[in-house]
């Protein structure tokens, strides 16, 4: 079975179905594809999110790479989670690089 979906406005058949399970669905899965226009912009937010969690400069360069060899997709997963949507839980998460 699958679903897909895109925002309801109010007063739409969105809010007049059983949306809070709808179908016994168990779970959705969401993707997107992102572009990294500025690596250094990436890599300096993505730091700074670690250090707000306390870890030191080498901690965060094992996690994310040093300023000149950017890991992208940890990263990414630094500054996306911990991903709070109420009502939900992320079960699994990935970030893949593409060349």
């Amino acid at each position: 079975m699958s679903v897909s979906g895109s925002m309801g406005l109010p007063g739409s058949s969105c809010d007049k179905v059983g949306l809070l399970n709808p179908g016994g669905i168990d779970g959705v899965e969401v993707s997107f594809t992102m572009k990294v226009v500025d690596y250094q912009v990436l890599w300096t937010a993505a730091r700074d999110r670690l250090l707000s969690f306390e870890l030191s400069i080498e901690e965060v360069e094992e996690c994310i790479g040093p300023r000149l060899d950017v890991a992208l997709s940890d990263c990414l997963l630094a500054l996306l989670f911990p991903l709070d949507v109420p009502g939900c839980i992320v079960c699994n998460a990935c970030a893949t690089a593409a060349r």
